[in-house]
C-alpha cells in the first residue's frame, strides 16, 4: 500500500480483482434493485463478436460503459475499445489497437478515458502501452512508459485518485522518458502534465493491478 511516503516493501504486490461477467460473447448486468427477481442478470445490448475474453472495463459514473475487446474477422485481429451508451455499442474513435487493451480508467472531471495494454499503435499512430481519448481523438500520454529491450512495455492496471492522479501498474521501468530521472519500477503516476515514479516502485517483473481507496492510498 502506498500512503504518500514509502511503498510497503513487505507487500510488493496486492492484486485486486474486479470480477465482471462474461459468458461466451455476452456482457451481463446485475442491478441490486433486482435482487429478489428470479433472474436479476440482463444482457448489455447485443453480444459482442469477440473470440477472446473482455479484459478491461470502465464507466463514466453515469450510464456509459467502456470495454476493451478483440474483434475477430477472417485472418484479421483488431483490438477495440467500445462504448455502451445505454442503448447501443459504438467503437471509441472508430480506432483499432494492434494488440491487447488490459485496463481502462475514466476521469469524470476531465472526461478523459485512459487505456493501457500491450500495444504499439492505434491505427497508424505510434502510441505505446498507454493512451488517452479526449472525446475527439486518441493520443499518447506524456511520453508513456518504456522498458529496456528486448521486452515491450505493458500496462496491466490503471486507477485514479480523488485528485485525478492516474496510477499505472505493469511491466516497465521508465515513465515519461527513457533517461535518468524517469525511473519508474512497474508503478508510475501521471498528474495530467508529467509522469513520476512512485516511492521507488516495486521489485519483481510486473504489477498486475492497482487500486486507490477513498483516502487516496494506492494498492
Amino acid at each position: 500500500m502506498w500512503e504518500g511516503d514509502d511503498m510497503n516493501k513487505y507487500s510488493r504486490r496486492l492484486i485486486c480483482v474486479s470480477i465482471a461477467a462474461l459468458i461466451l460473447v455476452s456482457l451481463l448486468k446485475w442491478s441490486a434493485g433486482w435482487a429478489a427477481a428470479e433472474n436479476p442478470w440482463t444482457s448489455v445490448g447485443d453480444p459482442i463478436y469477440t473470440l477472446n475474453p473482455v479484459d478491461a472495463f470502465a464507466t463514466d459514473g453515469n450510464s456509459h460503459l467502456y470495454v476493451g475487446d478483440i474483434y475477430m474477422v477472417p485472418y484479421t485481429q483488431s483490438v477495440r475499445v467500445r462504448e455502451w451508451d445505454g442503448n447501443s455499442w459504438t467503437i471509441v474513435g472508430n480506432a483499432s489497437f494492434d494488440w491487447h487493451v488490459n485496463a481502462l480508467a475514466y476521469n469524470s472531471a476531465s472526461h478523459i478515458l485512459y487505456a493501457g495494454g500491450l500495444f504499439q499503435h492505434i491505427d497508424t499512430a505510434n502510441i505505446i502501452a498507454i493512451a488517452q481519448w479526449d472525446g475527439n481523438s486518441w493520443s499518447g500520454v506524456g511520453g508513456g512508459v518504456s522498458q529496456q529491450a528486448p521486452n515491450w512495455p505493458e500496462v496491466l492496471g490503471l486507477a485514479l485518485d480523488s485528485h485525478g492522479i492516474l496510477y499505472a501498474g505493469g511491466s516497465f521501468d521508465h515513465a515519461g522518458c527513457t533517461t535518468t530521472g524517469c525511473e519508474a519500477a512497474h508503478v508510475a503516476a501521471w498528474n495530467g502534465s508529467s509522469w513520476s515514479g512512485v516511492a521507488g516502485g516495486v521489485n519483481g517483473q510486473y504489477v498486475t493491478a492497482v487500486a486507490v481507496d477513498q483516502s487516496d492510498n494506492l494498492y
